[in-house]
């Protein structure tokens, strides 16, 4: 285990370092690199060539998703590529008689593609050479996850009308994008992300002296849920149960009085996930960039067989069904009355982790959300209703 933990601290330095110096190896070294690039903890080293090797297929219409130059600082986390790209790719390669699916790095590389999905970031293409490529006959889809990013300045899909209205399909990740989206006269339809936490997810729980309530994402988020602290003393005192939260994230080890942080790998965060009992999340819903995230974080708890209870986002709504595969927030005093009922009730607990597993693997695997992918390329590159 510590030879394990070990490797993933030093993948971690390097993709730190890598980050750090992106700009000069974009440009210098990108091609040389980008094996190392793309290889992440959902693949092995022989995946990529397997790829390259769908793409040469003459009979197959080629997709590309990209551009890697601008989601490459997502390698070290959950994020796009691991939610939204990979496992479409996988999909359409091992499932599609019509297509194959690779990848672009930027620019250059697109024109190899017939049809092209630009995800979330679209900062490194000119409005011109997508004119140019819509009059080569290329297709394109915008599919926008959760843009406008939170680390960097980038254009953003909601103030720029002239870019949208260039595509032939976009794709939401959250009912706010459709509003968004509303005056521009392009389809559009909201496609979920699927769970990808499918082969570590652990048996239920059983009984024990304590409680521990997860919560994943970065660490600069976490004040939000500090707010829920007094509301858990109340619980333990009512349940007398041993309670404590345990915070999954970007950074290092420390304790209070009924939480501990620990330290997020991305080789690491399934089992943590399977190793807890109740799963939390606080969105704030003012705040334009939390309100329109998708639901891949309360489906990865629900995948992992927790119950979840959530101030939802409007994505975090569709997914969440009270009393059956968990609870929604609506005001303060729900999370003692809804964690009372979990904490103290432990045959309820587990009937609503078993529904919340059958529920994420049923409705959002990786067959059925990429089956949703096809018939969107089936519209835009065949014209099919």
């Amino acid at each position: 285990m510590r030879r394990f933990i070990g490797k993933c601290a030093l993948y971690e330095r390097f993709l730190l370092t890598r980050r750090e110096g992106h700009n000069r190896v974009l440009s210098v070294t990108a091609r040389h690199l980008r094996r190392h690039l793309l290889i992440n903890g959902l693949v092995s080293k022989n995946w990529l060539v397997d790829v390259e090797q769908h793409l040469k297929r003459p009979d197959r219409i080629r997709i590309g998703f990209g551009p890697l130059s601008s989601l490459a600082e997502d390698e070290s986390t959950v994020g796009v590529r691991k939610y939204r790209i990979d496992p479409i790719v996988d999909y359409i390669n091992q499932s599609s008689s019509r297509y194959t699916a690779g990848f672009f790095w930027g620019a250059d590389d697109i024109g190899n593609f017939d049809l092209i999905v630009l995800v979330k970031l679209f900062d490194v293409f000119e409005y011109s050479q997508i004119r140019s490529l819509k009059r080569q006959g290329k297709k394109i889809i915008y599919d926008i996850v959760d843009n406008p990013c939170n680390y960097r300045p980038t254009r953003v899909y909601h103030d720029s009308p002239e870019f949208m209205g260039m595509m032939d399909f976009i794709i939401a990740s959250s009912p706010l994008h459709i509003k968004d989206m509303e005056n521009i006269d392009v389809p559009i339809t909201l496609i979920p992300h699927p769970v990808i936490n499918l082969a570590t997810s652990a048996p239920l729980q059983q009984t024990r002296s304590r409680i521990r309530l997860v919560w994943q994402g970065y660490s600069h988020n976490i004040g939000d849920m500090f707010s829920i602290h007094p509301i858990l003393k109340r619980v333990a005192a009512e349940t007398g149960r041993n309670i404590q939260v345990i915070y999954h994230t970007n950074a290092r080890f420390s304790r209070g009085d009924c939480y501990e942080i620990w330290p997020w790998h991305i080789c690491d965060w399934k089992q943590v996930l399977s190793s807890m009992d109740i799963g939390i999340v606080i969105k704030n819903r003012s705040d334009f960039y939390q309100a329109r995230k998708p639901s891949n974080k309360v489906l990865s708890y629900m995948a992992a067989g927790l119950p979840v209870i959530c101030h939802p986002s409007p994505s975090d709504e569709l997914v969440v069904q009270d009393g059956f595969n968990g609870f929604k927030i609506t005001q303060d005093e729900d999370w003692f009355t809804y964690l009372t009922d979990l904490i103290g009730d432990d045959k309820k607990r587990e009937v609503i982790s078993a529904n919340a597993k059958q529920f994420a693997l049923e409705n959002f695997s990786i067959e059925k959300i990429g089956a949703q992918y096809e018939t969107i390329f089936d519209r835009v590159f065949l014209g099919a209703s």
